[in-house]
């Protein structure tokens, strides 16, 4: 068997040509600058440590890069675009870090903008779509209360930047990152109890694929809460917010390592039309990653191989019952043909004799019995009853060879 590889996706829609490539383009340079003005605002500001800015920069550019892989990898499926938008949401949260103020205010609701993208990404992993309406009402809360607190901050700042605070003062400000920090604990609450919900009940290949993001996920989440609970006097609390910081470095990677080992999926697919001996048996459809590994490709045509010639050997035992059936009714319509001539035989053969035989015999006995011994008529006598149990018995065995119910 031999299989023939067609690189292309369904409907021949090609990696260049796919309609999300512009979208992940435009993301891509938009995130390159943002990156670029990110860090040069952060450096200008001069309140960051360097090693603060160096992992947010490289977190952003990871989440771009990531993004951009998973695409070319995997053109259909939107998680690409999804990774690539949590870099440039977590750049435009930099921009609050700006001397300008038109570019202060368009910041300040941005501040969280990472957060609902990451929700979204994390509950749409792998395959880049909500699959349940409990997923979609978390997304669409994380993006409404994100951008509801965004918008009271902005009207409530006390900061001279901003250009649409209507009532300054600290305590707005306050209410409003009090109200998003709550907000985002309870959807973040229901984000890692959806990822353990699909982790236990999900098979081993799907929890293989969670495992990396709900690792790292959870470690930052315990170095991120001790940090914070011991406070900044504390000698361990500045290591811990920075393994944290490390961690969330470490995640984009980890999206696209399971973009990449996901066999199955709504993502683009290829065409592999099996070949035996020249003529073609099937064609199946399979995930694009399957042609580039060997052995993927060997397992796929050996089990393509098994299951046709399973169809094949189905058939051909079906049509040889089909053939013994056929025989065994020709035997039975051959069989009850041979008992029908075996009865016709006997009724019109040698019963019909015997009945002469008896009839000749009464009739010597009525003509001559009275000139014959009684040692003779007695003879004829008994003569004609055996020949008349003779009769019966052959009737009988006639009836045997062939009886009504046939």
């Amino acid at each position: 068997m031999t299989v023939c590889v067609s690189g292309s996706t369904p409907g021949g829609v090609g990696v260049a040509q796919h309609p999300r490539t512009l979208v992940m383009t435009g993301l891509l340079v938009a995130g390159l600058a943002l990156g670029v003005t990110a860090l040069t605002l952060k450096a200008a500001d001069g309140g960051h440590p360097a090693l603060d800015t160096a992992l947010s920069t490289a977190t952003g550019f990871l989440f771009l890069l990531a993004g951009a892989v998973a695409h070319v990898r995997r053109p259909a499926n939107p998680i690409g675009v999804l990774i690539a938008f949590a870099g440039v949401a977590l750049f435009l949260e930099d921009l609050q870090f700006a001397g300008n103020p038109v570019l202060y205010t368009i910041a300040v609701p941005l501040r969280a903008a990472s957060s609902p993208v990451i929700a979204h990404l994390v509950l749409a992993f792998p395959h880049g779509r909500l699959r349940s309406r409990w997923e979609r009402l978390l997304v669409a809360a994380a993006y409404l209360v994100v951008l509801g607190s965004g918008v009271v901050g902005l009207l409530a700042d006390d900061d001279p930047r901003d250009l649409l605070a209507i009532r300054p003062g600290p305590d707005g400000g306050a209410f409003a990152d009090r109200a998003l920090e709550l907000a985002a604990t309870a959807i973040s609450a229901g984000v890692v109890v959806v990822l353990l919900y699909r982790w236990l009940t999900g098979r081993l290949p799907q929890r293989r694929l969670l495992s990396p993001v709900i690792t790292i996920a959870l470690l930052g989440a315990l170095t991120s809460g001790a940090g914070t609970a011991l406070g900044d006097g504390h000698p361990l609390s500045h290591p811990l917010l920075q393994a944290y910081r490390i961690l969330f470095c470490l995640w984009p990677l980890a999206f696209l390592a399971g973009v990449l080992r996901a066999r199955v999926g709504n993502a683009e697919m290829i065409r592999l039309l099996l070949e035996r001996d020249g003529t073609g048996l099937a064609a199946l459809v399979q995930d694009d990653e399957v042609w580039k590994d060997s052995r993927s490709i060997d397992a796929l045509n050996a089990a393509a191989g098994l299951v046709l010639d399973n169809q094949r050997l189905t058939a051909e035992l079906e049509h040889r019952l089909a053939e013994v059936r056929a025989s065994r009714a020709r035997l039975v319509e051959a069989g009850d043909e041979e008992r029908r001539r075996l009865e016709r035989d006997l009724h019109d053969g040698a019963q019909q004799r015997l009945v002469s035989v008896v009839l000749l015999l009464r009739l010597t006995g009525r003509r001559y019995g009275g000139s014959l011994p009684p040692e003779v008529r007695a003879l004829l006598s008994g003569s004609v009853d055996e020949l008349q149990t003779a009769i019966t018995e052959l009737r009988e065995l006639a009836r045997g060879i062939r009886p009504a119910i046939l």
